[in-house]
């Protein structure tokens, strides 16, 4: 990996520990002062939110792909046509997705289940929670200008801004008024305006051959983002059906309390699954130049070395899940039941442990622009995963058995995803055998089962009983899990790299 990639890591690595620490103090600070049932609603407001964005997907989600290779083949007006189309057409779906959001808010009670004491304030969460996704959603195409130059890192550093702006105003909210779970929707959005301001200044800066102008819109280009990213929207609603709908189907059949609790429970795995999701992104722009000067050799040489780091990071928090979960929920929210959330946050972290390293993979799909194969099979995937959540709820009784078929379901057909599909469709798009990355799967697997089983007679010997004892066992697991990996995962060539890096590195110091 260069150098650039390495810096852009550790600013996404940052920004993970950053959303880690809001997690760690908000979710016990809403269910304490609110609720479950409150802190439940936030997790629906964002999957509501992800709902709106099948608008918009197939649209953005190419936009970076083709804006980055025109500018890399100096065909800066072709840039500029789909700069412009793409910024223009946001700005039109945006007062469309107004009204809907609108109307949707106003009647919002008639379709879920809400406590009558949380009617007003769950409607202005979701008010305030679509207003930031339109932001979003006007501000996106500006973050081009990071991706293309590979320097994602500025954007991770804002990034990193906005959550600490996000944190100040939370903080301020709930000292100096009565709580509300709506301060989580204002502070989202404060954050995002932020964000979004950062990310225009850098498109002005960084790339300022990119315009914005009416004369520049095009029909055909839209179209031709359209064409490739609609494979992509499949893809968004084949995620929603498979994990979006959780807690919207336990509200549904089982109540506002189980899904405020699979909410909890789901929160550390999804930070984890979204920060790897954005540290894995640090790789797409170097992929996507290396696609536009037809380099194919170094993409399948980075994406090997991809899989590998993110393999060995990953499987430091997934064994500390396993091993520390329940004392970690004991101590996080005491009034909660932590064997329960355990057990859940296992049977999410079981998906984890096959799928983590894997991740860079996904990335392939959208440089080579070969996205609807995958988006076909998550589709099937995901129908069946919802029609077998299904069937299973309406033949089960009973809070607790609900609760994990609708986890443990979409946990079981993802797994199926990882270990066929994706390792095959991804070795065949960039012309490595369809086996390749079995080995990697299988290497991670083991270091994470040692790592459990000796982090276990570890955690006997500690007797976790404080943060501070489960501090220091989480930092003695991490240590275990990089000398597995690295006896495992990495290579005898790897190691020696590695080795030789920091030597010069040294060196470097020394003069």
């Amino acid at each position: 990996m260069n150098k650039q990639v390495i810096i852009n890591m550790f600013a996404q690595g940052l920004m993970f520990a950053v959303n880690l620490c809001i997690s760690f103090f908000l979710v016990p600070y809403i269910t304490k002062t609110i609720g479950v049932e409150a802190y439940g609603f936030v997790g629906l407001a964002n999957d509501f939110v992800g709902y709106a964005q099948i608008i918009t997907i197939a649209l953005n989600s190419m936009a970076a792909r083709f804006i980055t290779i025109k500018i890399h083949e100096n065909n800066i007006e072709e840039a500029n046509k789909y700069y412009s189309s793409v910024i223009l057409a946001n700005l039109i779906i945006s007062v469309f997705l107004f009204i809907i959001g609108l109307v949707f808010v106003i009647f919002m009670d008639k379709f879920i289940n809400i406590p009558t004491n949380l009617i007003l304030d769950v409607k202005i969460l979701f008010s305030l929670m679509f207003a930031n996704f339109i932001i979003s959603i006007l501000t996106s195409t500006f973050s081009v200008a990071t991706f293309c130059t590979n320097k994602l890192y500025l954007t991770s550093i804002k990034t990193i801004f906005s959550q600490i702006i996000r944190v100040v105003v939370l903080f301020l909210a709930f000292l100096l008024f009565k709580p509300s779970v709506y301060y989580v929707g204002l502070a989202a959005l404060i954050s995002t305006a932020y964000l979004g301001y950062c990310n225009y200044r850098y498109s002005k800066s960084l790339t300022p051959e990119l315009k914005i102008s009416k004369a520049l819109f095009s029909v055909k280009h839209l179209l031709t983002l359209l064409a490739s990213g609609i494979w992509n929207t499949i893809s968004k609603i084949s995620n929603i059906l498979s994990n979006g709908l959780d807690l919207l189907i336990t509200n549904i059949f089982i109540g506002s309390t189980s899904m405020g609790i699979i909410s909890i429970a789901k929160t550390i795995p999804n930070t984890i699954l979204n920060a790897f999701g954005s540290i894995c992104s640090v790789f797409t722009p170097e992929l996507t130049i290396n696609y536009a000067k037809k380099d194919y050799e170094a993409m399948k040489k980075q994406l090997l070395s991809a899989i590998k780091v993110i393999g060995i990071i990953s499987s430091i928090p997934i064994t500390i899940l396993f091993v520390y979960g329940k004392d970690f929920y004991s101590l996080w929210v005491p009034t909660q039941n932590a064997n329960l959330l355990f057990w859940l946050t296992c049977v999410v972290a079981c998906e984890l442990s096959i799928s983590m390293p894997l991740e860079p993979l996904w990335n392939i799909f959208t440089v080579t622009n070969k996205v609807k194969n995958s988006s076909l099979f998550l589709l099937m995937n995901s129908v069946l995963t919802i029609i077998i959540t299904l069937i299973l709820l309406f033949l089960t009784k009973g809070v607790m058995p609900r609760m994990f078929i609708i986890v443990g379901v979409t946990v079981i057909f993802s797994i199926i995803r990882s270990l066929t599909f994706l390792p095959m469709y991804g070795a065949k798009c960039i012309n490595l055998k369809l086996t390749t990355f079995y080995k990697n799967i299988i290497k991670n697997l083991i270091t994470i089962i040692l790592a459990v089983l000796l982090s276990l007679g570890l955690k006997q010997i500690i007797g976790i009983n404080s943060w501070l004892t489960l501090i220091i066992g989480a930092i003695l697991t991490s240590i275990i899990c990089l000398v597995l990996s690295s006896l495992l995962i990495t290579t005898k060539s790897d190691r020696q790299n590695f080795k030789n890096y920091l030597a010069l590195k040294l060196e470097r110091i020394k003069k």
